[in-house]
């Protein structure tokens, strides 16, 4: 008893969330926070970079390849009746949850930045996307919440006669760079990347997976194979709510001790290859900072000239719609959500409840960077910062606002000088 008692005050105390939809990792959904930051109202909103996740989706195809080959399995061999409700036609589409993130963050900060861009023209700001349809409706998405004030401009993005600009899958080095690297393409399949990953879900899975291989009535089954259903059954379980609201489906077999293992294991994934384990994983994403540096000190020049920030083509904004594997190396290249000690399997309890590094919380969908700059009615320019909504303290100048030229500085030093096709030996 006393035990048990431990253990809950451990998973409370150390801000571990006790709902089970709040701890899916990468596959978590957004929950928009009902926020808005009164520092706007002492300065003036010159510019904003957006860099954004696409939004809540259906899994992919090998996710649903594996889940035919799992309810295969169940069929064959347990007490339970499990249809693919994933048809391979709608694999990695915006999900209406993804659609809904996306409208409501639009609309947020349509609101936050209203002054910058109620009544201007829509040459007035650029739209980027993968080549991958789901950040394409994404955009869309967040488009139709931020024009949602302006009846007829929102008409224009449902009619898409908006630009979406999207550069060639093997020529995107800014949004997609993680797969036009050679050198992280080859570390990322290496084995050494999931070693630790691996090694803790052998540590820790097995009561889970006998509780679950129990449940469901399976029989003659080894132990490593019990493994992977049990992690392939928390994902199915994780898409069922994320896409059709479902927790009583797969999730129904997993406590919220399962879900935080499940949770470590993604972590320990993702800090080997998205982390700063090695600058590989987080160096290839300089060609995107270097763009919102760029996009920033532009937009200082532009609001000094008068005549320039009078023209319809003036940029007001630069919004980017990608992938996981876009803002989470950008999160660790900027110094965001790092930890003073590495993930690793013998990693202590203490240190892991206290860990940033935690997908659920920092790459859930719609996981977002928002860069704005102010200016103070002295004229002096400053860099604020979001991240998924909230005002947050860069590395650049230690507090939530920076002078814009300490952030410049902070991080020139970083983009300076860097050859992306050298560095990834392309």
């Amino acid at each position: 008893m006393l035990a048990v008692l431990l253990v809950n005050m451990v998973l409370s105390c150390c801000g571990y969330n006790e709902d089970i939809t709040h701890c899916l990792s990468t596959r978590t959904p957004y929950f928009l926070k009902d926020i808005r930051d009164p520092t706007l109202d002492h300065f003036t909103v010159v510019h904003a970079e957006l860099v954004q996740r696409h939004g809540s989706r259906y899994p992919t195809s090998n996710d649903i390849n594996a889940m035919n080959m799992m309810a295969e399995k169940f069929a064959e061999n347990s007490k339970i009746t499990w249809k693919n409700p994933f048809p391979m036609e709608m694999e990695g589409e915006l999900c209406e949850r993804g659609k809904q993130e996306l409208f409501s963050l639009g609309k947020y900060y349509k609101g936050e930045f209203k002054k910058l861009f109620y009544g201007k023209s829509l040459l007035n700001i650029n739209i980027t996307a993968t080549f991958k349809k789901r950040t394409q409706d994404s955009a869309r998405s967040w488009l139709e919440g931020f024009y949602d004030d302006e009846p007829e401009k929102k008409q224009m993005v449902i009619d898409n006669k908006i630009n979406i600009t999207v550069v060639p899958k093997d020529k995107d080095t800014q949004l997609y760079f993680h797969k036009n690297c050679r050198r992280y393409v080859e570390y990322e399949k290496s084995g050494s990347t999931h070693k630790q990953s691996n090694q803790y879900a052998q540590m820790k899975l097995s009561e889970t997976a006998n509780r679950f291989i129990e449940a469901i009535g399976m029989t003659d089954i080894d132990e490593s194979t019990s493994k992977s259903l049990t992690q392939l059954a928390f994902t199915a379980g994780a898409h069922e709510y994320v896409v059709f609201n479902k927790s009583d489906g797969m999730l129904k077999y997993f406590n919220i001790r399962d879900a935080h293992i499940m949770e470590y294991i993604k972590d320990l994934e993702t800090y080997y290859t998205k982390g700063n384990f090695s600058e590989l994983n987080y160096k290839i994403a300089i060609p995107l900072l270097d763009s919102i540096i760029n996009g920033l000190k532009l937009a200082v020049v532009n609001d000094k000239n008068i005549q320039l920030t009078k023209q319809d083509n003036n940029i007001l904004g630069n919004f980017r719609f990608a992938h996981a594997e876009t803002v989470t190396p950008l999160m660790t290249l900027m110094g965001v959500n790092i930890d003073q000690f590495a993930l690793t399997v013998k990693l202590n309890e203490a240190k892991k409840n206290q860990r940033k590094w935690n997908m659920s919380k920092v790459s859930p969908y719609s996981v977002h960077f928002m860069f704005v700059l102010l200016k103070s009615k002295k004229g002096q320019y400053y860099v604020r910062t979001y991240f998924n909504q909230e005002a947050i303290v860069l590395p650049s100048c230690g507090t939530e606002i920076c002078l814009f030229e300490d952030f410049v500085k902070y991080y020139e030093k970083i983009t300076k000088d860097f050859d992306y096709n050298t560095f990834c030996s392309n």
